[in-house]
């Protein structure tokens, strides 16, 4: 065994900590890849498949596939039907395997298993209605996911699918963008809101003075609305979230709540100025949060301005 020891430093006290792995292959990061592509485009028809693999170093056997397939119209402007996959085998990252800070202290050696990827996915637009709908079924094998303990992995096989909608609709001045998606998980290991919408409408109109200027203005109103879940958990020592315990019960869930912000634009020749009142319906609930603990901020007033000096 390869024994390691290293000082922990938590205020006055030093701890020693002994780690202790299986072989040393863990700390070999050098890597060795090749790579190969073939691509058919046609007109109406489009092909593409991108494989690499890694052959020397750390992560060797690591396999990333990605294949494209899109049938559309002769002109550029056409609706179009896509459909992709992605099959990803990859090692888990060396800075994942060795963490040693104040307060969170691991070295995984040889025990982290490769993870897998699987992902099928469609896509179809139709230009003339200006609508497009998605729709992705991910396979996850050797998922790994942060507790507020650490660093954790499951060998279940996780089945993500997820689809979404979005609709353009142009009519004068005014625009009306919708767009809404939902998606179905295993919530023991992604804490997240399962559907969700958001619409924005908006009226452009451009000014005409007799002096020849032009003062060109938009005037929008934003809504977007998600499912109630659990929010994660930041940890400041590592810089990211983790799940949240649902048994914590200082946590609220967030979600289940409407955001509206109100937005107006101005632009002259190269100079831009806009003005923006973000969530200016938190009179409603006050309480909202965004992650544990990190509550949604209140009614904002943001301004800009946005200045060329020099038109290319």
């Amino acid at each position: 065994l390869a024994h390691t020891w290293y000082e922990s430093f938590h205020g006055p006290n030093t701890d020693t900590v002994l780690f202790s792995v299986a072989s040393h292959r863990w700390q070999h990061y050098s890597q060795l890849w090749i790579q190969g592509e073939v691509g058919y485009h046609f007109p109406v028809f489009t092909a593409q498949v991108n494989w690499k693999s890694c052959l020397l170093g750390y992560g060797w056997g690591d396999q990333q596939l990605k294949g494209l397939v899109r049938f559309k119209g002769s002109a550029d402007s056409a609706s179009y039907l896509q459909l992709n996959l992605l099959s990803v085998s990859r090692t888990p990252s060396f800075l994942i395997r060795s963490i040693f800070l104040n307060h969170y202290l691991w070295n995984k050696g040889d025990s982290l298993n490769r993870e897998y990827l699987q992902k099928l996915g469609g896509e179809l637009f139709i230009r003339p209605l200006q609508i497009r709908i998605s729709a992705d079924y991910y396979l996850l094998k050797n998922y790994m996911y942060f507790t507020e303990q650490g660093l954790n992995q499951t060998s279940d096989w996780q089945h993500i699918v997820a689809f979404s909608a979005d609709h353009l609709l142009k009519v004068g001045g005014f625009t009306l963008q919708s767009k809404a998606w939902f998606q179905v998980f295993d919530e023991k290991y992604f804490h997240l809101p399962q559907w969700g919408v958001f619409q924005t409408a908006a009226y452009s109109h451009t000014f005409v003075f007799s002096t020849g200027g032009r003062l060109h203005a938009r005037l929008g109103v934003d809504f977007k609305y998600y499912s109630r879940y659990l929010p994660d958990t930041y940890l400041p020592p590592l810089g990211i979230f983790v799940l949240t315990s649902t048994a914590d019960p200082e946590v609220n869930y967030a979600g289940n709540y409407p955001i509206f912000n109100v937005h107006l634009s101005f632009k002259v020749k190269n100079v831009s100025f806009y003005v923006k009142y973000g969530h200016f319906n938190a009179w409603w609930n006050k309480r909202t949060f965004v992650a544990a603990h990190y509550p949604m901020l209140p009614a904002t007033l943001s301004y800009g301005i946005n200045w060329m000096f020099y038109d290319w």
